[in-house]
């Protein structure tokens, strides 16, 4: 992660690198402060391969200076940019005879790929690129999707296929597109805002056929039913290993289906309304599936319920949750690993305990005195964490 200036200055040090990844931010807060890039002389790149990721809200003439006369072998170009701030500038990045005019200054460019996102005010775009000769004629074929989220209207504008590993979507019927435009997205959001009557369902091919990680967000309940036979449809089971959930609140029901659907998930990560007694009520799924790591936000206080716990991380290998207290800590180290039932959690190798330590020094004392087994760890004043 580098300013232009920087990889303008790091391009004089790789005269001979033919391909090159970097993402590409600007600091506003000295941005008066910053050299030009207009202020440096040419450099005649050998570079062939280009991807350039933006992290934030990047004017487009800095990109227009950032590339004049630097790149002359440039082959290949993957741009994307995506800003939360809406602003006029920002739209100059939608605007096909800006792109068409940087484009021809590559004279050996033969493929380009872009993922734009950003915010508009109107549900209503026209998509220029699509109709633009330039862009034809090089087979360069573009799509647009709008969505709104969080009263916040997004434009995300790409070429086909969409290259970027991780997508953000919303429920909606605007997302069944062409199969095989998503076929790279590894990582998927799901922003769950309000679920549509005519949602797909029961589609020919998988939309997402071939995402590893998925996560859910909403602050606001929804119809669960209509949402899993949505999901159901767009995601092929069989890959995904990550599971997220990130909800207000959420049934037991729908956890367990999540669960029985997915069996090849590795990883579970909770963040919702009474994770702890839903999650140790499907103790008996989590040992079927096979679960090896679990995260869960809300905090634990349940210490009575002994041998559920333990029955719960029977078989997991990452452990990771969060106390209220020291003393909460202690209890939950003893419930784990003291007593009849420590050999329960002898798969365990990563336990991560989230708590404000005043003392970090005192708990390492008390692990290295109470805890009989061979343990690494580490304890700061936010969280401890343990390696077995």
């Amino acid at each position: 992660m580098c300013s232009f200036v920087t990889v303008y200055r790091l391009l004089n040090y790789i005269p001979n690198v033919q391909s090159l990844t970097v993402r590409i931010y600007t600091d506003f807060q000295n941005f008066s402060k910053q050299i030009s890039i207009k202020q440096f002389p040419t450099i005649h790149s050998s570079i062939r391969h280009l991807k350039i990721s933006t992290i934030n809200n990047i004017p487009f003439h800095q990109i227009e200076e950032f590339f004049t006369n630097q790149f002359i072998h440039l082959d290949t170009l993957k741009f994307f940019f995506k800003t939360d701030a809406q602003s006029q500038s920002s739209l100059d990045y939608i605007d096909d005879q800006r792109w068409q005019s940087l484009l021809q200054s590559f004279v050996s460019l033969e493929h380009f790929h872009c993922s734009i996102e950003l915010p508009i005010q109107s549900q209503i775009y026209t998509n220029t690129f699509i109709t633009n000769e330039f862009f034809l004629k090089r087979n360069w074929l573009f799509t647009s999707q709008i969505y709104t989220y969080s009263f916040n209207t997004i434009l995300r504008l790409h070429t086909k296929p969409y290259l970027k590993q991780r997508l953000d979507i919303v429920p909606s019927k605007a997302f069944v597109v062409n199969n095989n435009i998503y076929s790279c997205v590894r990582d998927l959001r799901i922003l769950i805002d309000t679920i549509p009557n005519d949602l797909p369902k029961n589609l020919s091919q998988f939309l997402y056929p071939n995402v590893t990680s998925l996560t859910l967000i909403s602050n606001k309940s929804f119809h669960e039913q209509s949402f899993l036979l949505y999901l159901y449809s767009i995601i092929d089971h069989k890959h995904l290993r990550y599971l997220t959930v990130q909800l207000d609140d959420c049934s037991r029901f729908f956890l367990l289906s999540l669960i029985e659907r997915y069996t090849q998930l590795y990883s579970i990560t909770l963040s919702t309304y009474h994770s702890w007694s839903k999650i140790i009520s499907l103790s008996s799924q989590v040992i079927k599936n096979n679960l090896c790591s679990l995260t869960v936000y809300e905090i634990f206080h349940d210490f009575d319920r002994y041998h559920p716990i333990h029955q719960l991380v029977h078989r997991l290998e990452i452990l990771s949750v969060s106390v209220s207290s020291t003393e909460d800590c202690y209890r939950f180290l003893t419930l784990l690993f003291i007593g009849s039932q420590k050999k329960t959690v002898e798969q365990l190798r990563s336990l991560t305990i989230k708590c404000d330590f005043d003392e970090p020094d005192i708990i390492a004392n008390w692990i290295r005195s109470n805890i009989l087994r061979k343990l690494s760890y580490k304890c700061t004043p936010s969280i401890l964490f343990m390696w077995f």
